[in-house]
């Protein structure tokens, strides 16, 4: 870690994980399907930049600006059949605090941290597959831009002196809306959505 407070750290992180519904309007529409034993997950990834910024010895802070791919909901009947609405690409800003715990190791120290979130998703795609016909369709988004906050914890790996290896656990709880597009018969579908990703990234 840097010493003094006016110092500034930097590195890079790659983020994999889940993104899924959550929600009333999301148990709705499991209700609806009636798909509540089957997969409702779709794989997302993200790759992106930190900076730290020294608050005390032992406080930072720790924004990340993040290229995210594929956040949205996944409905499956286990038949082949199924329905994604994602945003293939959105940006993300994470505005978190992190507090480090020095552990007995040297090399090795716990992070905890927490902050909000911002997305910022324009456009939506729907794939599905029912009674065997492939359909892809982009849809506006009428909800762009969504808050959340994050929650992380994780290790710290002194490999070098100045290179040091981060990994972290986080999920990702919406304040407001993620998904909102209008259906085929007009209706406004709002949905919320919740990620749960593995974090990984180095810090110069």
């Amino acid at each position: 870690m840097t010493s003094g407070l006016w110092a500034l750290d930097y590195g890079i992180k790659l983020n994999l994980g889940i993104s899924t519904g959550a929600g009333q309007d999301w148990q709705e529409l499991l209700d609806e399907v009636g798909n509540r034993d089957f997969a409702d997950s779709l794989g997302t990834l993200g790759l992106g930049c930190f900076a730290e910024i020294p608050l005390s010895s032992v406080n930072f802070f720790s924004p990340e600006l993040n290229y995210v791919i594929n956040r949205g909901i996944h409905l499956s009947n286990g038949k082949d059949e199924y329905i994604k609405i994602a945003a293939l690409n959105s940006l993300e800003l994470i505005l978190p605090v992190t507090r480090i715990f020095p552990l007995s190791s040297e090399d090795k120290i716990f992070r905890l941290s927490g902050g909000f979130q911002i997305l910022y998703s324009r456009n939506l795609v729907e794939t599905s597959r029912l009674n065997g016909i492939k359909q892809k369709s982009k849809m506006k988004n009428q909800s762009p831009l969504s808050l959340g906050f994050m929650l992380a914890s994780g290790m710290e790996f002194k490999r070098q002196e100045k290179r040091n290896w981060l990994g972290d656990m986080r999920l990702m709880i919406p304040f407001s809306d993620r998904l909102s597009y209008d259906d085929k018969l007009g209706n406004r579908v709002t949905l919320k959505t919740v990620e749960l990703l593995l974090s990984g990234g180095i810090r110069f």
